[in-house]
């Protein structure tokens, strides 16, 4: 008989409150502290209920669906080695993901899931174009008519 156990990695922070829940990527809640984890990427706009918030328990179906979005982007983004610079996401609209770009001081309208890759290329095209300036990056459009594009912050 042999046993195998592999042991739940922490990939996302909830906060609520004065607390925090960590999540793996299957969305299920492996803890709650009074203090964040530097490096975890954290959730913004979820929609599990606080009394749900348990350890052991596992998020909301609708909160779940957008993190396996999410991992899908993350995915994308690690094929152009950029998925280290998303420290977070706002997960409130599925049509229009937030991704946050905080060591860069940048937030990316991401839009939904569709065209990951392409909207990748033109990320990493204008991350390194306009590294040092803080702002925010469109691709949240019909990439086949517009073209994506950054806005300074003022």
């Amino acid at each position: 008989l042999v046993v195998k156990i592999t042991e739940r990695k922490i990939e996302y922070l909830l906060e609520f409150g004065s607390s925090f829940a960590y999540i793996d990527e299957e969305g299920n809640i492996l803890e709650i502290s009074d203090k964040p984890i530097e490096g975890v990427r954290k959730i913004k706009g979820f929609t599990t209920p606080e009394d749900q918030i348990q350890p052991g328990n596992i998020i909301n179906e609708e909160d779940l669906v957008r993190i396996q979005i999410f991992n899908k982007i993350l995915k994308g983004a690690s094929n152009y080695s950029i998925q280290d610079k998303f420290t977070g996401a706002d997960i409130s609209d599925s049509s229009n993901f937030i991704i946050y770009c905080e060591n860069d001081k940048k937030s990316i309208s991401f839009g939904d899931d569709k065209m990951i890759d392409t909207k990748m290329l033109y990320i990493k095209a204008i991350l390194d174009k306009e590294s040092g300036n803080e702002g925010e990056i469109f691709v949240n459009m019909d990439l086949n008519n517009k073209n994506p594009y950054f806005k300074q912050k003022v």
